[in-house]
């Protein structure tokens, strides 16, 4: 999702020092057994030397010479493992990105892919405000529908492009033609695209088109499903009579009644599409922990809001996620509220279902949450979360950890990302506990490099602490 020549390094946000005391240049660590999660070989009692935010050395301890004068920091017992990304976020104004850019370091998410929220240039300058910033790769506004009357498609992809967005997100209501357009204004322009299939677009199609990752799974099941031509008509003319009110287009578009998809599901045409996923190189971002939380948090469930991590999130957003608030059932008669539940909690196991078969065919994942201050879910812990359902649909705790580390890297082309060697970045998470052997151990938090800066548990918790006090202040209004 990234110009041809990778920009990343100039919207990298390198975390600013603000201690008392003078740094110590060279920095050491040594003890923990450091994780390849290309392969899942590792590096028992390593030594990780860092200067300038790199890696200068890494090896085990026998091996590696740490310079004279490094601060060195005993981590024995501990695991190391690449910094984590988040790549469907959506940061839309500076409120937003004070509360996200905390929980996502003190989570271990070093880096993030944000999807319709600010533009590059408002993250630098927003970010500054902040100690401690992730990696951020950014699409600024997304496009959706019809093009204005009088605008050109390849005009929206310029103006995006002038204002220098990493990549081009697209919305499920784009027409077929403006999608093949767009796709071809921003292949010209360096720029790759991702979000959405396009309802009225063939998935298969739109691989073509380079779609480089596919968020959701919102429309496979048309497009594995042997009616597919008459689906998706009605598909369309459904969302176009509800395209007025906000809240009816979202049940329809993201939660519709799941039959006849199901019962028309077709293993010749999924075995194809997924084949040619692999064969383009067209990765998913399922966000299956969105639909998980769907299932429970607008409906009053306890199993969501007896969760204390709610407590790190603002009061009014919390106030706006319970049902009698929520633009999405506000108005809506108990009956219809459960009807509405169970359609999702249908879409969570077919989603599910979906994820299982894709990993059995090979596609590639990448973990992203979707993660707003409108879609039920807190920065941070939320990617831990969507490494659970990676595990629960099949994925070994390793290769759900690539689909944070190493398979964002590569996506992006982030060549000093992934790994944990000589040369990279020094952002890397310590553990207590080897997270490949369980996935629940990246929750266990010991410590946080971003750039070289390490940050003990200690601090975590200080910030944390700090976007608890935060969350508890109202907004003044005006």
């Amino acid at each position: 999702m990234i110009r041809k020549h990778l920009r990343l390094a100039v919207v990298v946000l390198l975390a600013a020092s603000c201690r008392s005391v003078p740094e110590v240049s060279v920095l050491a660590i040594t003890g923990a057994t450091v994780i390849d999660v290309r392969d899942g070989s590792r590096i028992a009692n390593a030594t990780i030397v860092m200067s300038d935010g790199r890696i200068t050395a890494v090896g085990p301890a026998a091996q590696t010479a740490v310079p004279s004068g490094a601060r060195l920091i005993d981590f024995q017992g501990k695991y190391v493992i690449p910094g984590l990304w988040d790549v469907h976020t959506h940061i839309q104004n500076e409120r937003e990105l004070n509360v996200f850019f905390p929980l996502l370091i003190a989570n271990g998410i070093l880096g993030i892919r944000d999807c319709n929220g600010l533009l590059p240039s408002e993250f630098r300058k927003f970010g500054e405000q902040q100690r401690f910033r992730p990696r951020v790769v950014a699409s600024g506004p997304a496009v959706d529908g019809a093009a204005p009357t009088g605008v050109d498609d390849a005009a929206i992809v310029d103006e995006l492009a002038d204002k220098g967005v990493d990549f081009i997100k697209i919305f499920s209501l784009v027409p077929r033609a403006r999608f093949l357009a767009i796709a071809k204004r921003a292949h010209e322009r360096g720029l790759q695209i991702a979000g959405h299939i396009p309802t009225a677009v063939p998935a298969a199609e739109a691989s073509d088109a380079s779609l480089r990752t596919m968020e959701h799974f919102d429309e496979i099941l048309l497009n594995v499903s042997s009616r597919e031509t008459a689906l998706r008509a009605a598909r369309l003319a459904a969302m176009s009579r509800l395209s007025a009110k906000f809240s009816d287009l979202v049940w329809e578009q993201a939660f519709p009644t799941i039959e006849p998809f199901l019962s028309t599901w077709s293993d010749e045409k999924a075995s194809a599409l997924f084949a040619k996923f692999v064969k383009n190189g067209t990765w998913q971002t399922p966000t299956l922990e969105l639909y998980r939380v769907w299932t429970i948090a607008p409906f009053e469930d306890p199993a969501f809001w007896d969760n204390h991590d709610l407590v790190l999130m603002p009061a009014d957003w919390r106030d706006s996620w319970h049902a009698d608030h929520s633009e999405f059932l506000i108005g809506r008669p108990s009956t219809e509220r459960i009807a509405l539940r169970h359609r999702v909690q249908q879409w969570y196991q077919a989603q599910l279902d979906v994820a299982r078969r894709m990993h059995q065919a090979g596609v590639k994942f990448l973990a992203g949450t979707d993660v707003s201050n409108w879609n039920f879910m807190v920065p941070g812990t939320s990617l831990h979360d969507e490494l659970a359902r990676f595990v629960e649909v099949g994925l070994s705790p390793l290769e759900a950890l690539q689909t944070a580390t190493i398979s964002p890297a590569m996506y992006l082309g982030a060549n000093d990302a992934g790994v944990i060697a000589t040369g990279k970045r020094a952002d890397f998470v310590v553990l207590d506990a080897d997270p490949t052997a369980d996935i629940r151990n990246t929750r266990r938090i010991a410590a946080v490099s971003l750039g070289g800066d390490m940050m003990d548990r200690r601090e975590l918790d200080s910030m944390l602490e700090g976007a608890r006090k935060r969350a508890a202040e109202r907004p003044v209004k005006k």
